[in-house]
């Protein structure tokens, strides 16, 4: 499955079987793909009108994805295609959440960030596994010098 831009037109999703199948559009022009369930059965995407939809690998109707903003990132999805991880990014740390993306129902799991925040500009590059015991993230710091000056008139 991959993301694909035909000449003239906006991006979409296909899926292509290997070596040789041609590649078969399983959604319309939309504005982005975001990550493919565990399962390997469902792609959520983002549309022309801001909204996130779950996709059929196999092809057929979509269906909406609840309780999942434009503000949040996608980090992928949970061990059972269940619930997806999304993350919304503060300067210094990282709530992640729980979305059942049928009910829209939200539950904060947990905040990442380093253990010194000190000169932290912000955080990047959010990696989760399914299971959630495992994550990674990056971020950059930049320190400064403070200096005193006594006696200038």
């Amino acid at each position: 499955m991959f993301q694909g831009i035909e000449p003239g037109h906006p991006p979409r999703v296909y899926v292509q079987q290997l070596p040789d199948g041609r590649p078969t559009p399983i959604t319309p022009e939309i504005a982005g793909k975001g990550p493919t369930s565990t399962d390997g059965r469902f792609v959520i995407v983002s549309d022309p009108e801001d909204r996130f939809l779950i996709y059929p690998v196999t092809g057929g109707r979509p269906t909406p994805a609840h309780g999942i903003t434009r503000a949040d990132e996608i980090l992928g999805w949970s061990a059972d295609s269940h619930f997806l991880y999304v993350c919304s990014t503060e300067m210094s740390s990282v709530k992640v959440y729980r979305v059942d993306p049928a009910t829209g129902h939200r539950n904060f799991w947990k905040e990442l960030g380093p253990r010194d925040a000190t000169a932290v500009l912000g955080l990047n590059a959010v990696l989760l596994t399914p299971d959630g015991k495992s994550y990674a993230f990056g971020y950059a710091r930049q320190p400064g010098d403070l200096y005193l000056v006594d006696g200038l008139k």
